[in-house]
């Protein structure tokens, strides 16, 4: 997806956080052998954008902890191309 991004290029992405806290907080989460989705944490998503030469440039979150996104229902994302 780098690749399709123009120099300083954006982009917006959408992931959903249903799990993502409890995981962290290793509440009654459900291993991602049994469950058919994976929800990366903050930290996963971070590691994985910035290994494919893009960096989160904002987040926020939907719902009522919109201002807090790792408590909110969705996450969504503003990702940029890192320079070279």
């Amino acid at each position: 997806i780098s690749s399709w991004l123009d120099k300083d290029g954006r982009m917006l992405v959408n992931i959903c956080n249903r799990h993502a806290l409890r995981k962290v907080l290793k509440i009654d989460y459900k291993d991602e052998k049994n469950f058919p989705y994976y929800y990366p944490t903050y930290w996963e998503f971070k590691k994985m954008v910035e290994k494919n030469g893009l960096k989160i440039v904002k987040s926020f979150g939907g719902g009522k902890f919109k201002h807090i996104p790792i408590l909110s229902l969705a996450i969504f994302y503003i990702l940029e191309k890192v320079s070279a």
